[in-house]
This record gives C-alpha cells, sequence and structure tokens, in this order.
C-alpha cells in the first residue's frame, strides 16, 4: 500500500467513525431547517440569549455558576435583564449577549464566534479601548458610552462586568482582547468558553420528566450543538493524521491540489454536456478556474435560445436558477437540482456530480423542467 492509499484509509476510517455517531440524516430537527446550522447571532446567540432570557426557569442561574463560574457574591442573578430576548431582538451596541443588572451595576458580556473574523475599527488607536472587538464593549458599558463618545443606556462598575468569548474553535487575538489582558478582565483559559460547555448547559437545562414544546426544542438545538462539536473532534482528528508525519503530510497535499483539478474538470464538463445540448457556449474558463480553486462565489452563467426565447441557467451559492430574459422572470430549480452549488463541493449533491451517470441524470432533469417551465417562471427581475 502505498502512502497517499494508507493515508486515504485512515481518514475513511476517521469518517465511518463519526458518521456511526451521527443522528438519523431523517430525523426532523428545527434548527436545521430553518437555519444553515453555524449562523452566530441569527441563531446561536439569539436562541441562547432567548432562553437566558425566560425568567419562569433557572436556565441564567444554571449558566452564571455552572458554566461561567461566577459565585453568587459577585454576581445577582436577579432582576436581570438578557439582551436580546424575545421582546427584543436587537443586539444592545452590537453586543452578541448582554446580560445585566442595572441596580447592582453588573454586566456578562458574551462576544460569539463560530467562523466570522473579529470586528476590528481600524480608525480608532491602539490605546483607545475601542479598537479590539472585546475591549470596545468592555468600555462601552463601563464607560456608559461607545466608541463615539455618545451616552448610552447603561453604565456598569468595572469590577463587576464580565467578559467572555464563546466560541466552537477559535481563538481570540490580542488585538480583539485589547488592554484587558493588562487590566486582568480577560485571559483565555478562565474566559473562553467553547460549545462543549453549551452542550453541558444544555443538559441541564432539560427537564427529563417534562414533554413540553420548549423542551422539545432545547433537545433538538442540544442535538444541533453535539454535531458541531462531533464535526470539529473530527476536524481536530484529521488535522492530527496529516500531522503525525511527513509522509501523511505530503499525501494531504498531493490530493488536495489534485482535487481542486477535480472540480475544475466536473464543473467544465457539466456545462459542455448542457451546452452542446442547448447549443451555446460554456461559462468562462477562468471564471470555472476562481470557483473550482478558490471557491470564489461566483456567477456561472449559460445564455441560450429555447422555442425563439432567451434563457439563462445560472449556478451561484444559492444554487440553480432558470431565467426568463425575453420575459424578465426566474425561478429556482427543483430542489436537488438546486442543492447543487459548484463553490461548495463538501456539498454531497454537488461532489455527486463527478459522477458520469449522476451527471447526465441532472442534465437530463434540468432539460425536461426547461421545457415544462420556461414559459411560467413567476420571480421577476430587478
Amino acid at each position: 500500500m502505498n502512502d497517499i492509499e494508507n493515508f486515504l484509509k485512515k481518514l475513511s476510517e476517521i469518517e465511518n467513525k463519526y458518521n456511526a455517531n451521527n443522528e438519523s440524516k431523517n430525523d426532523f430537527n428545527f434548527f436545521n431547517v430553518m437555519f444553515k446550522g453555524t449562523e452566530e447571532v441569527t441563531l446561536h446567540s439569539r436562541f441562547i440569549s432567548y432562553l437566558l432570557s425566560i425568567k419562569e426557569h433557572n436556565f441564567l442561574e444554571l449558566f452564571v455558576r455552572k458554566i461561567l463560574k461566577i459565585e453568587k457574591e459577585k454576581f445577582n442573578t436577579n432582576h436581570c435583564k438578557v439582551i436580546p430576548n424575545e421582546q427584543d431582538k436587537s443586539e444592545y451596541e452590537e453586543i452578541d449577549i448582554l446580560i445585566i443588572n442595572e441596580n447592582e451595576k453588573q454586566a456578562i458580556i458574551i462576544e460569539n464566534k463560530i467562523h466570522a473574523e473579529p470586528s476590528i475599527h481600524e480608525d480608532m488607536k491602539i490605546g483607545s479601548g475601542y479598537r479590539g472587538q472585546l475591549e470596545r464593549y468592555y468600555n462601552t458599558i463601563t464607560k456608559g458610552e461607545d466608541k463615539n463618545g455618545k451616552k448610552c443606556k447603561y453604565k456598569c462598575d468595572e469590577d463587576k462586568t464580565y467578559v467572555y468569548y464563546l466560541t466552537l474553535y477559535k481563538e481570540p487575538t490580542d488585538e480583539t482582547i485589547g488592554e484587558l489582558k493588562e487590566k486582568g478582565i480577560f485571559n483565555s483559559k478562565e474566559h473562553k468558553i467553547d460549545y462543549y460547555k453549551i452542550q453541558e448547559w444544555l443538559d441541564l437545562c432539560i427537564d427529563k420528566e417534562n414533554d413540553s414544546f420548549l423542551n422539545t426544542i432545547i433537545k433538538q438545538y442540544l442535538n444541533l450543538i453535539k454535531k458541531m462539536t462531533t464535526d470539529n473532534k473530527k476536524a481536530l482528528e484529521i488535522t492530527d493524521l496529516i500531522a503525525e508525519n511527513e509522509r501523511n503530510w505530503q499525501s494531504a497535499f498531493v490530493f488536495s491540489e489534485q482535487i481542486q483539478n477535480v472540480k475544475w474538470h466536473t464543473i467544465h464538463r457539466f456545462f459542455s454536456e448542457l451546452a452542446e445540448i442547448l447549443k451555446t457556449q460554456i461559462p468562462d474558463e477562468k471564471l470555472i478556474s476562481e470557483v473550482a480553486h478558490h471557491n470564489k462565489r461566483a456567477e456561472l452563467k449559460i445564455v441560450f435560445d429555447y422555442n425563439s426565447t432567451k434563457l439563462q441557467i445560472v449556478n451561484d451559492d444559492k444554487g440553480f436558477t432558470l431565467g426568463n430574459l425575453t420575459k424578465g422572470t426566474w425561478g429556482y430549480f427543483p430542489e436537488e437540482i438546486k442543492k447543487i452549488k459548484f463553490c461548495d463541493f463538501s456539498n454531497e449533491e454537488t461532489f455527486h456530480i463527478i459522477n458520469n451517470d449522476y451527471r447526465k441524470i441532472i442534465i437530463d432533469e434540468i432539460m425536461k423542467y426547461i421545457e415544462k417551465k420556461y414559459e411560467n417562471l413567476n420571480e421577476a427581475f430587478y
């Protein structure tokens, strides 16, 4: 067995191990249906904040004591306001989650980062206290004014304001932390929370005897968190495999280089085969290279005449669309076709296009859909 075969064998073993532990693909999960699963603000920050804000449960108390490890004498969870909440869905001064006790002048600031990069205000001077994201939020709350000097609603005591960084795998940069490190307000060992801790908290929130709607939703969110953390463990194990020795590193590099070429040829074959049927030109090959080699979210487009009507087929990060340029209308292809996004080969539907037989099936379905729907597309071009 050569080095690449050995590497791929071990890679396959890791994949199979984690796939065996995943929940069934057929299990309905509200969060998978409504969200992408890694949306930091619209999903995770909002839902965690919503649970913390529910007064009739002790979710906030459990979170502060068990996860953040803040003692009762240092933070009083009674009469706290959590922002965002069900009534007020907006963030306060761009803070993902803010827990505030106005009476005691106490606050907990939580910045949530999964994939997004930190927000650094380059126009603010180093040392101003408002350049890095974490220091900016801390100073906004403790000084009672934003980065522009505008007075804010809340002002809390410096020694009663706590800052945390919630993340799946990221480390906050020194620039993000800013002056908080020197002041002893923030250090990653104590103030970085990972999603494994959120998983632990959600387990505590679930009432084992209760079958309420809220309990069901918490369980579904917990399943999503488990999948996120499992995927992260898998990524770490694959990283360890690649880092194990020089042979694995070289095998991974060769495999990575070749997969870029596989992506390019797959996209090129797809459009060549489709364009031959429609008697038109394929997208620009340089643009195909941008999508295949750099995952650029560009529009790959072909324009063609069909029954005296000018049509276009576009593939981008939203999937496949059909446009009637003569009428100025457009619409999505059926779901199995729409899901194919050439900028994302980690998507199973896209990767499957490599297969010659499957690619022919999809092209046949595209042609049937064009014949059936090209005159009755209902979205108007703007």
